[in-house]
C-alpha cells in the first residue's frame, strides 16, 4: 500500500471552462446510443467515468495534465448529462449493467481496439463490470472511492438494515428542492474539505439540473429504494477479474473508510492499492496532483506499478 498526501493549493482556483480549455467537446453516436465526451491529448486511451448523479466535467482538474501522456476520454455515463437516457431501469446495480454496455458502444464508436478506465464511485461500477465483461478491451483498471456490484462485507452500503444512504437523500433534496444551498450540501458530500466546492462548481450543477430532461433523470435515480443493495457479485467472483487494477481509495472518505478499499485489493488477484491524504470522494478534484501522479506512473509502469 501507497500513502500520499499533497499539499494545499494556494491563490483564487480557475473556473471549470477555464481548465478545459483546448479540451475537445462532442456528441459520439454509437450503434445504440449517443455520448457526450470531454477530450484531450494523445496516446493510449484513458476514459474517465464520473459518479452518480455526475458528469464529465469533473474531470477538469485532471484533462491538461494526463493529456501529456495518454488521450484522455471523461464521458457522460449514460442516464447523465448529455448522453442517452433510455431504456430507463430502475435499480442502481441494474443500470451498471447497461451503463457498461454504453461503455462499449461508444468504445467500439471510437474505433478503440482496447482502453485504460478510470472509473469513480458509480463510475467504478461501471468499469468493474467492463472488466468482466470484456476483459480483453481493458488494459488496467482504476477504481476510485467504489467497487460497484459486489457484496463487499464491512461496507456500509451492503447493509441492508439502511433505508437510505445519505448521498440518496441529499441528492433527492438537491433534485426537487433546487437551490444553491441544497447543491453546495450534496456536493460538499463528496470532499474532505468543502472550501474545494467552489461557486463555480455548484452553479453549473445547478445549471444542468435546471434542464428537464437531466432533471428527470437524477429525479429518478434519487427516489427512495432506487439504491437498495441487491448485488450481484460476491466477494469470491472477485478472483475472476486479473485486469491488473488500481484501487484508489482516501483517507476521508464518506462511509467507507480505507479499510474497504484494502479489502477490495486484497481480494483481486492482480491489484495494488494506494491511500491519497486529505481529500473524500472525490480525490481528482480535491488531490488533483498526487491523482495525475499515481494514475500515470500505474498506467505507464508495469502491472500494478504505482509511484
Amino acid at each position: 500500500m501507497t500513502t500520499v498526501s499533497s499539499p494545499a493549493s494556494l491563490g483564487t482556483p480557475p473556473t471549470v471552462a477555464q481548465l478545459l480549455l483546448g479540451c475537445e467537446t462532442r456528441i459520439v453516436h454509437g450503434q445504440r446510443w449517443r455520448h457526450r465526451i470531454i477530450e484531450y491529448g494523445t496516446g493510449k486511451p484513458l476514459i474517465l467515468l464520473h459518479g452518480s448523479n455526475g458528469h464529465a466535467d469533473v474531470f477538469a482538474k485532471n484533462m491538461h495534465t494526463l493529456g501529456q501522456d495518454f488521450r484522455v476520454i471523461a464521458v457522460d455515463a449514460l442516464y447523465h448529462g448529455f448522453s442517452s437516457k433510455e431504456p430507463w431501469v430502475s435499480g442502481f446495480y441494474k443500470r451498471l449493467d447497461i451503463q457498461a454496455e454504453g461503455l462499449l458502444d461508444l468504445v467500439d464508436a471510437l474505433d478503440l481496439p482496447t482502453v485504460s478506465i478510470e472509473g469513480e464511485s458509480m463510475g467504478a461500477g461501471i468499469g468493474l463490470e467492463f472488466a468482466y465483461r470484456w476483459p480483453d478491451r481493458v488494459d488496467k483498471l482504476i477504481l476510485s472511492t467504489g467497487f460497484g456490484s459486489v457484496d463487499l462485507e464491512g461496507s456500509v452500503y451492503m447493509r441492508r438494515n439502511v433505508p437510505e444512504s445519505e448521498l440518496t437523500r441529499l441528492s433527492r433534496v438537491a433534485v426537487t428542492q433546487p437551490s444553491f444551498e441544497s447543491m453546495r450540501r450534496r456536493m460538499e458530500w463528496l470532499v474532505a474539505s468543502p472550501e474545494s466546492v467552489t461557486d463555480e462548481l455548484v452553479n453549473l450543477r445547478l445549471r444542468l439540473y435546471a434542464l428537464p430532461e437531466i432533471a428527470e433523470m437524477m429525479r429518478r435515480m434519487s427516489e427512495p429504494g432506487d439504491d437498495e443493495p441487491t448485488p450481484k457479485y460476491q466477494e469470491s467472483d472477485l478472483a475472476a477479474l486479473t485486469v491488473p487494477t488500481l484501487v484508489m481509495w482516501t483517507d476521508k472518505n464518506p462511509g467507507d473508510g480505507p479499510e474497504i478499499g484494502a479489502r477490495l485489493a486484497s481480494l483481486l488477484p492482480n491489484a495494488t492499492l494506494v491511500v491519497i491524504q486529505d481529500a473524500g470522494h472525490w480525490p481528482h478534484w480535491e488531490q488533483p496532483a498526487q491523482h495525475d501522479a499515481i494514475v500515470r506512473d500505474f498506467l505507464l509502469g508495469g502491472p500494478g506499478a504505482v509511484a
